[in-house]
């Protein structure tokens, strides 16, 4: 079962925040049975954004831009825009690309991901602000887990999202899915 996951740090953008996140992670055992914050492992594989890529990234204009250019794929499968930018055999390469260009127009990043690359994309690590600390504590969110990382770069503790306060704005948020 794939689970999303977030890291809460410090880091000077958002390359850096998810090449910490990914290696603190790997450092302290989260998919390996040896020792670190884990020991016995969280996950067995997990990756920087993956099914969530892009959770925090207003895909609407986008996707009414594209729709004109989904119509009979959109007849067969009303819920496509659910699911469409982590799955790109969906459509035909064309169409891909035709909708790729729309979104690096729109937000300067592909609107299909790699959900198995472990470096992400640009949008998979956010600077927590007041309207994303709401929806992380919203209902949708407040029972997802956080690995919070301390000024010495060690995962600190684990908590979840309804444990969040205002303190939390300014520093960033890592997007994680992991499977066990």
């Amino acid at each position: 079962m794939h689970t999303l996951y977030f890291v809460k740090l410090k880091a000077e953008n958002s390359k850096e925040a998810r090449r910490k996140a990914y290696n603190l992670l790997e450092e302290n055992n989260f998919a390996t049975d040896n020792q670190g914050f884990y020991g016995s492992s969280k996950a067995d594989w997990y990756v920087v954004g993956g099914r969530w890529s892009g959770l925090f990234t207003d895909k609407k204009e986008t996707e009414e831009l594209i729709k004109p250019l989904l119509e009979k794929e959109l007849k067969e499968r009303p819920d496509l825009l659910n699911y469409l930018y982590i799955n790109d055999h969906s459509v035909s390469k064309e169409l891909k690309e035709q909708i790729d260009t729309i979104s690096i127009k729109k937000t300067g990043l592909p609107y299909f991901r790699n959900s198995y690359d472990n470096d992400g994309y640009e949008d998979d690590a956010v600077l927590i602000t007041k309207e994303i600390l709401e929806k992380l504590t919203s209902e949708q969110y407040n029972n997802t887990e956080i690995a919070e990382v301390s000024e010495d770069e060690y995962i600190e503790e684990e908590y979840t999202c309804d444990k969040l306060t205002d303190e939390s704005i300014g520093d960033w948020l890592v997007i994680i899915d992991y499977h066990n």
